[in-house]
């Protein structure tokens, strides 16, 4: 029993360190260790364009063939050792007690890379397999953008090629829709790689290209898409171009600026809404107006001072008594203070205008002066009359002394259409007083600016038709080239303009193929002001649209629902305007959604789809929704699916969507 004891203490013992580093090093787990364990095929099958292509080579190359080749070769040894003991006449029933399974077991347990029992010599060796792990993964995710590749690409093309000078911003393109900043677009290995000279050009039979357009001569050097494709996928699966980790950071940083946008268009449509709710309060205010100022026309007191230039009201005691004077009370003294309300002097602020600013340190005077309820108070009192002051200053009567009479009364009774105008102008006394002499009222009155009449940034842009920032820079780049000799494009500030036909130059080497007569038509269709030009933006609406009509749409499946690029092709609308539809129609849905459409779509009951409707159509009257909700609703269904949504709503070309 006591030698079987020794015997299983020197099986556990490890051997020492100087042995442990040799035994390392005989295994060979560097670089070509790991290559050799990766799948080859998966790479060329990702060259050709292959999807559902799984990793799972590169998670046995990293978590486990590292971890299983020490295991086996611990075991391989523990075993000579136990044939060895064997050899010498030791113990046989502590050798046959020996389990391979449980030893091995036991042996990942305590050497598994994220075990407390790590050593720094292996926990380096594990982290060179994650980053190999990591830059095979990074080769295979850079193949796996073929299609982006080719967005990108075509988003270059003139006539059929992209120019080999042109070929970084390609590149760019794609590092921008990745969220990589740069490290993707500045690989100089990358990038020599690519704008290498071809073996035909090398033996001086330079191949030119099929079709000449306005910037691409026929001796300079382009590429077609294979041929491009050929020289990124040689580069990139002979060099270390890009880890997986980069990618996924970009990922999140794109998910990131997603998010932003997503708030940004939020607070913008909050924004809109809130607008929405000012402009309805002043047309209401202006309805009021307008049905005010006939009441108090109406009104006989207030008709005896309009007729009779002679005739005031100044709120002094013993006024009524006098000839010239109207009784400072009355219903038109309320016909007037509910006037004052419009025009910003409600009974707060009309008491606001009672107190006097060089008397705030005086709280016990303040406080033993009585409140005046206004509202029972059928008086032309001292507050009415400041207040009516202020209008006749802003308004520039003759007097400013706060009694009414014809003139001021002439001056505030004005069509509704100068209302606002009117406001305006009562704002800026109130504000003016404010400053001269302490008032502490605030006429709350809101000014309509109007719109206003900015061009949309490049950003904005960007944002709105889908394009990342390296390819609006290019096609800037191409829109100048047309422009006159001598006139330079300085959007969105001082912006320049195409006319028909160097607009047709310019679109016959964007979308060769296309007739001239569809152009034309095109133009006509973006040059909706009529002035026969058309600026940068509008270029690029008409850029996007048409591109969507040459069938850079996407359908799930043949027979299913249409996905959100050939619904933007099919109403003509930038996709980013289809999708915050869908974000809308998505908020009404019973639950607040979600709507995985075009996948599995949901439907939108005939209720709620009034309610959106109304929400972006305002007119909309209950004959019409009747008539349009029958026409789309064949089946009878009671309810829209997005698809179906989208033909009861006459959506357009919005700038900033």
């Amino acid at each position: 029993r006591g030698s079987s004891l020794r015997l299983g203490f020197a099986m556990a013992v490890p051997p020492p360190r100087e042995t442990r580093s040799k035994i390392l090093a005989q295994l060979g787990l560097d670089r070509q260790f790991f290559d050799q364990h990766v799948n080859k095929d998966a790479i060329e099958k990702l060259k050709q364009g292959h999807s559902g292509i799984s990793d799972w080579d590169l998670y046995v190359g990293e978590q486990l063939l590292p971890l299983m080749s020490q295991a086996m070769d611990a075991l391989c040894r523990r075993l000579t050792a136990l044939q060895q003991a064997k050899a010498k006449g030791r113990d046989e029933q502590v050798i046959r007690r020996f389990n391979p399974v449980t030893w091995i077991a036991q042996y990942i347990a305590r050497h598994h890379p994220k075990g407390p029992g790590i050593t720094p010599r292996r926990q380096s060796m594990y982290s060179k397999f994650q980053e190999w792990s990591d830059v095979e993964r990074g080769r295979r995710e850079l193949l796996r953008q073929l299609g982006l590749m080719k967005s990108s690409f075509r988003g270059f093309i003139l006539g059929d090629r992209v120019r080999v000078a042109d070929l970084q911003k390609v590149l760019k393109d794609v590092d921008e829709a990745l969220g990589l900043r740069g490290k993707l677009a500045t690989n100089k290995v990358l990038l020599q790689g690519l704008t290498r000279p071809s073996p035909s050009a090398k033996k001086g039979n330079r191949s030119k290209p099929v079709f000449r357009t306005r910037t691409i001569g026929m001796d300079e050097a382009a590429v077609t898409f294979d041929e491009f494709w050929d020289r990124f996928t040689e580069v990139v699966t002979t060099e270390d171009i890009l880890k997986y980790s980069d990618l996924q950071e970009g990922q999140l940083r794109i998910q990131q600026q997603k998010q932003r946008i997503e708030l940004e268009e939020a607070e913008r449509l909050e924004r809109e809404a809130q607008r929405a709710k000012e402009a309805e309060e002043r047309r209401q205010q202006m309805l009021r107006y307008e049905e005010l100022c006939k009441r108090v026309q109406e009104d006989p007191e207030i008709k005896r001072m309009l007729e009779n230039e002679e005739l005031f009201m100044s709120g002094d005691e013993g006024a009524e008594n006098r000839s010239d004077e109207v009784p400072p009370f009355g219903d038109h003294v309320l016909l007037l203070r509910e006037l004052l309300e419009i025009l910003g002097f409600g009974e707060k602020e009309l008491g606001l205008l009672l107190e006097d600013p060089a008397e705030d340190s005086d709280s016990d005077s303040k406080a033993s002066e009585p409140s005046v309820d206004y509202q029972a108070s059928y008086h032309w009192d001292e507050a009415c009359c400041t207040a009516w002051g202020m209008v006749q200053d802003a308004l520039g009567c003759e007097f400013g002394d706060g009694c009414v009479d014809q003139r001021s009364l002439q001056a505030v009774l004005v069509p509704a259409a100068q209302f606002t105008e009117m406001k305006a102008t009562l704002q800026e006394e109130v504000q003016r007083r404010k400053a001269e002499v302490g008032i502490k009222a605030k006429a709350h009155v809101v000014i309509d600016e109007g719109p206003t009449s900015t061009k949309p940034s490049l950003g904005l842009l960007c944002k709105t038709y889908g394009f990342t920032m390296a390819r609006l820079d290019w096609l800037h780049e191409q829109f100048q080239l047309c422009l006159p000799e001598g006139v330079q494009d300085h959007y969105p500030t001082q912006p320049a303009a195409l006319r028909l036909d160097a607009m047709m130059d310019l679109m016959r080497d964007l979308m060769p193929g296309v007739p001239d007569d569809k152009i034309e038509e095109r133009f006509r269709e973006i040059d909706q002001d009529g002035s026969n030009q058309i600026e940068f933006d509008e270029f690029v609406m008409w850029l996007c649209m048409d591109q969507i009509d040459m069938g850079e749409g996407d359908v799930t499946e043949k027979g299913g629902k249409p996905g959100f690029s050939e619904l933007a092709r099919r109403f003509h609308v930038p996709e980013q305007q289809v999708r915050v539809i869908h974000e809308m129609f998505e908020g009404f849905l019973p639950g607040g959604g979600p709507d995985r459409y075009p996948e599995e779509p949901q439907t939108l009951p005939r209720d709620e789809v009034l309610a959106l409707m109304r929400k972006m159509v305002p007119t909309l009257t209950d004959e019409q929704f009747e008539a349009q909700f029958a026409f789309v609703d064949i089946n009878t269904s009671g309810g829209l699916e997005f698809d179906e949504f989208l033909e009861i709503c006459d959506i357009k070309p919005v700038p900033g969507y």
